[in-house]
């Protein structure tokens, strides 16, 4: 019965936002340290939680043009993830083709 109270409070604690409304996944991610994005999904972190801005963790895979990181990204979300538009209006797909062209 303690591992599933442990577990409940550990799902709380990752889906409370810092004062400046980001998700500890989402702090993860803007400091490219993917491999703890990774533990976190693996440990059952659903990834599709937005920030201020409406972008999701594959959203920023695509702003920093991380290939690596979106292709294990768009294995582990949901399809809806990487159909989902941030306040702009831009797709995870969007933004990285727009993180292309500008090389």
């Amino acid at each position: 019965m303690q591992l599933s109270a442990d577990k409940e409070q550990m799902e709380a604690i990752l889906n409370v936002p810092s004062p400046d409304g980001l998700l500890p996944i989402h702090h993860a991610a803007l400091s490219d340290f993917w491999p703890l994005v990774d533990l976190l999904l693996d440990s059952g972190h659903s990834g599709v939680g937005v920030d201020w801005a409406g972008r999701n963790i594959l959203h920023y895979a695509a702003i920093k043009g991380r290939a690596d990181a979106t292709r294990s990204l768009l294995a582990k979300l949901p399809e809806s993830a990487a159909n989902a538009k941030e306040g702009n209006g831009q797709s995870p797909l969007r933004l990285a083709i727009g993180n292309v062209s500008r090389y």
